[in-house]
């Protein structure tokens, strides 16, 4: 079969310029965004429609619909938020390692959030937060719902055999926690312990706020 050449083709906002070397044993290609940026992306993702840009389309919409959804004061909304931004923002502190993993979010998802509510129910409130069911898979369809915060300790396994993926959060193997150690500047900020990665990823945005390195 003959191998499919996308150089020169255009997906969404993605200019394809050159090949690139295979990203997880898949076709990838270098590809230029309509706003200047590089980004590598498998031939799945651009001919899938899965990804359109390096990441500035997701963020605008997204920036758009917050003031536009009418769902600005619901409880939830702030997960929903939270959600959106470590999947699609590479400037939130937990980007790269939901990159690393692949973990994807439904389109509709990013762009309405009453979409994502239709989806994953009523909210029960409390400590409920959002967890994805097979924790190698996305934000997607079947595969979300609200969860109290032990509940998603215990979908967290994956977590035990790798590192964060993220500058700033390391796993400490003899406590089973996740230690909070930013260096900046020669300087060194500690943030704490936490059994739950997501708590990490709070403190650690809390610290890069503070010496202004947040969004």
């Amino acid at each position: 079969m003959k191998k499919l050449d996308l150089k020169d083709c255009k997906y969404g906002r993605l200019l394809v310029t050159n090949e690139a070397p295979n990203v997880n044993g898949r076709t990838a290609w270098e590809c230029i965004c309509d706003c200047g940026k590089k980004i590598v992306v498998t031939t799945h993702s651009l001919r899938s429609g899965h990804t359109k840009s390096c990441g500035c389309l997701a963020k605008e919409t997204a920036s758009k619909n917050y003031t536009t959804h009418g769902a600005g004061y619901e409880p939830w909304i702030a997960q929903w938020r939270a959600m959106v931004r470590r999947t699609t923002n590479p400037k939130d502190v937990a980007y790269e390692h939901y990159k690393s993993r692949g973990i994807s979010i439904e389109p509709d998802f990013i762009v309405d959030p009453w979409s994502f509510y239709k989806e994953i129910g009523e909210y029960p409130g409390g400590d409920y937060t959002i967890e994805r069911i097979d924790n190698n898979k996305g934000y997607i369809r079947g595969n979300i719902k609200w969860a109290t915060q032990a509940e998603n300790n215990m979908n967290k396994s994956l977590y035990k055999n790798n590192k964060s993926g993220t500058s700033g959060i390391l796993w400490d193997k003899k406590r089973q926690q996740w230690k909070v150690d930013k260096r900046h500047n020669k300087k060194r900020y500690y943030g704490g312990r936490y059994d739950d990665l997501k708590d990490a990823e709070k403190a650690l945005n809390s610290i890069l706020e503070e010496i202004g390195l947040g969004d």
